[in-house]
């Protein structure tokens, strides 16, 4: 489990029963060095040979950290133009790539080993409240404030409602 806070600072906690340290502090990440940098959206990908960080900050910068135990292997930032503050974040395709949906309504797909422009991004003009991946059918769920809810397919970059809030 990962936690993230206003002053920057990521903490990766063990939740695993099995774990004679469970609930304790796994590692401790400060991803800021400089003020009103506070997250507002992270995501954690672990399996055994890989394990990513992604955190989105106020100043409308992400950073993508590679990671090995408790230790930092790279840090990429990025402030793609255009962008506002990310305030969703989900792993696909086992790591490889994360998905973004921001405050501007930019929806995004990066690769997570390189991640300085997007693979695939469509914008829905406004807000995104929440958004899901659905590995089956590769397509993203995205609320919008309006609560219109709409899919969009990675496979065609298209966009379909499919409810609008009456």
């Amino acid at each position: 489990m990962v936690s993230g806070s206003d002053d920057g600072i990521v903490k990766i906690w063990d939740i695993n029963p099995a774990s004679q340290n469970i609930n304790s502090l796994f590692a401790q990440i400060n991803t800021c060095k400089r003020k009103r940098c506070g997250i507002r959206a992270l995501a954690y990908f672990k399996v055994p040979s890989k394990q990513y960080l992604v955190t989105s900050h106020l100043d409308k910068t992400f950073k993508v950290f590679e990671l090995k135990g408790d230790k930092v292997l790279s840090e990429t930032n990025t402030a793609p133009e255009g962008y506002g503050i990310i305030n969703s974040i989900y792993f696909v395709e086992g790591g490889a790539k994360f998905i973004t949906s921001d405050v501007n309504g930019n929806l995004s797909v990066w690769d997570t080993t390189n991640p300085q422009k997007p693979l695939k991004s469509i914008g829905i003009g406004e807000n995104v409240s929440k958004m899901a991946f659905l590995p089956s059918k590769n397509q993203v769920a995205v609320l919008k404030k309006d609560c219109e809810v709409l899919a969009w397919d990675l496979n065609n970059n298209q966009l379909t409602k499919l409810h609008e809030h009456e």
